[in-house]
C-alpha cells in the first residue's frame, strides 16, 4: 500500500489509511491512487465497471463483489461520490439497448463469452 500511496501527495489528500478494511480490493486501490495522481486539483472520479454474472458465479470471493462501502470507507469524507460501482448489464438497459447508433457495441455484447458462456445477462 505505502508503495502506491506515499510517492503521491493528491492521493494522500483523498484516502486516509488507517481507514482501509479488511476486505482490502487492491486493483481498485491502485485504480483510485492512479486517479488521484493523474487528475492533480481536478476532480477526479474512478468507476468499478463488471458484469453481474461474475458477481452472482463466485460469492465466495469479494472480489466479485460490490466492493463500494470498503472503498468509500477509506476515502475522505469530501471524496467518498468519487467511486461509483457499476454493471455493464445496467449500462446496456439503459444506454446502449435501445440507441441505433449503439447496435454494433449492442451485438458485441450479446455475443461476447466468458469460460466458454455468455459473459452477460442482457434482456
Amino acid at each position: 500500500m505505502a508503495r502506491y500511496l506515499v510517492p503521491s501527495e493528491y492521493a494522500k489528500r483523498s484516502i486516509l489509511p488507517n481507514q482501509i478494511a479488511t476486505r482490502f480490493h487492491s486493483q481498485i486501490f491502485r485504480n483510485v491512487v492512479f486517479a488521484c495522481k493523474m487528475a492533480g486539483d481536478v476532480p477526479w472520479h474512478v468507476v468499478n465497471l463488471v458484469s453481474s454474472t461474475q458477481s452472482r458465479a463466485d460469492e465466495r470471493h469479494h472480489s466479485f463483489t460490490d466492493p463500494t462501502g470498503d472503498v468509500r470507507h477509506y476515502l475522505h469524507a469530501d471524496r467518498q461520490h468519487c467511486f461509483t460501482y457499476r454493471t455493464w448489464e445496467d449500462m446496456h438497459t439503459k444506454l446502449i439497448q435501445h440507441d441505433s447508433e449503439l447496435s454494433d457495441l449492442d451485438c458485441y455484447l450479446r455475443g461476447k463469452s466468458a469460460h466458454y458462456l455468455p459473459a452477460f445477462q442482457l434482456e
